[in-house]
């Protein structure tokens, strides 16, 4: 069943979720952790389907 989260409830969520997967600076900046498994694998994914699409050259 689908659940309606308000945005506080929804980013305690995906924080836990992600742990490890990102970090966060003194200022608030949001930096991807690039040496996370799961985050190789899914940017390998998205390059996959990238690679997929037809450019139409002039």
């Amino acid at each position: 069943m689908f659940r309606i989260e308000n945005p506080e409830q929804r980013l305690k969520r995906v924080l836990t979720e992600n742990v490890g997967k990102f970090t966060i600076d003194e200022d608030g900046g949001i930096h991807t952790n690039w040496q996370h498994p799961e985050v190789q694998a899914t940017m390998r994914k998205h390059f996959e389907a990238l690679s997929k699409i037809k450019v139409a050259r002039k």
